[in-house]
């Protein structure tokens, strides 16, 4: 293998590299676009959702409830359930349940 063969097959090395560097970015900018939209549609939807009036000029609650319900139902699924083990009954149960002690 002369100098030549050598010099060649390092170059194409680094322009695989490159290649595979411009690609990864790429991927990233995509992904990083899609969750712009995803977030600008979402709050778009939040602010058609907010801004709904009646005839009257008031805001429609119902909607709002709605949004917020959404909400909390998102919250709950993104966290996992917080669970102990209760020794005086040898049971497990939510956190939930220990404001029906008082």
């Amino acid at each position: 293998m002369n100098s030549y063969e050598k010099a060649s097959i390092a170059a194409q090395r680094i322009r695989d590299e490159k290649d595979a560097l411009r690609r990864e970015r790429e991927q990233q900018s995509m992904e990083r676009l899609k969750a712009i939209n995803k977030a600008q549609h979402a709050k778009q939807r939040r602010n058609k959702i907010l801004g709904m009036r009646n005839k009257k000029g008031q805001p429609l609650l119902n909607k709002q409830m709605v949004l917020l319900l959404e909400q909390i139902q998102q919250n709950n699924k993104q966290q996992k359930p917080n669970r102990r083990h209760n020794s005086r009954h040898n049971t497990v149960r939510d956190d939930d349940d220990d404001m029906n002690d008082f």
